[in-house]
């Protein structure tokens, strides 16, 4: 049987912001989490036990690849328009 901390000794998924020294850091660690804020689908990636749940938030998610995409057709459209290299190249 495999161990958890086999799994995940290399490269843990669930960062803490803890204080290391004077400067607050994300450390990804194997500490036991409590109150621990995660999405549902990286904690189905991370493979941890759920003991307790505490509070849950339901959301939706707004179009960001729409946003991206009318970005890009906007930032295509003023490259086709400019009327010197240095702008046809800007990216």
């Amino acid at each position: 049987m495999i161990n958890f901390h086999d799994l995940h000794n290399d490269y843990p998924l669930a960062v803490e912001r803890l204080q290391v020294g004077k400067v607050d850091k994300l450390v990804p660690n194997l500490r036991i989490k409590q109150k621990y804020v995660i999405h549902h689908a990286v904690l189905k990636q991370c493979g941890l036990k759920i003991t307790q749940i505490h509070c849950g938030i339901k959301f939706e998610e707004s179009g960001v690849k729409v946003d991206i995409f009318l970005y890009i057709d906007l930032s295509t459209e003023q490259r086709a328009k400019a009327k010197n290299e240095f702008k046809t190249d800007l990216r």
